[in-house]
């Protein structure tokens, strides 16, 4: 008998003292980026992995000649993100961003967006700066990464975005997905 006591006189206790052991503490929220990324007519949240397949293109019959890319025909494009609060969907005012990206396997990319001129990664971390404003309201990322024929694999490189006033950039993983058909 005395232990059932205890045990309700405890379970009384922890739901009178409101016992907040196991509770999450809510976190205010963050703002959401002011930049987002576009892709196939769909715009992914921060965060988000986007899938971009290779297309080997084939001169001829023989493999020899063939090269494998991808990105290079579709491309995600840098977009004001829908999800910002108090931001229209158009610009009043240009607004300037730094993308980032990261690849351990750098030697495979050519990056030719954001700014005009293109180039290979040279370096693990490569920066552009870019603008979006009223008469151009979307940028292609134009990152391409090439394979070797029937070399099946999966490259990986990480995109941040970060608009000027921003405080947390938007980030992407970007795989870039040679299978075998």
């Amino acid at each position: 008998m005395s232990k059932i006591l205890f045990a309700l006189l405890s379970l009384f206790t922890l739901v009178a003292c409101g016992d907040t052991a196991d509770k999450p503490t809510p976190q205010p929220q963050q703002a959401a980026p002011q930049l987002a990324l576009s892709y196939q007519g769909k715009v992914y949240a921060s965060g988000s992995t986007i899938d971009i397949a290779a297309i080997e293109h084939k001169f001829g019959d023989n493999t020899d000649f063939m090269e494998v890319k991808a990105g290079d025909e579709s491309s995600p494009t840098v977009v004001l993100n829908p999800e910002a609060k108090g931001q229209s969907s158009t610009l009043s005012s240009p607004l300037r961003y730094t993308a980032t990206v990261t690849a351990t396997d750098f030697s495979r990319f050519l990056w030719c967006g954001i700014e005009p001129q293109c180039k290979p990664l040279s370096q693990t971390t490569e920066v552009r700066h870019g603008e979006l404003s009223a008469g151009m309201q979307d940028i292609p990322l134009q990152l391409d990464c090439s394979f070797a024929p029937q070399q099946y694999t999966t490259v990986t490189a990480t995109l941040h975005l970060q608009a000027t006033g921003d405080v947390h950039p938007a980030h992407y993983t970007l795989r870039y997905i040679y299978a075998k058909p």
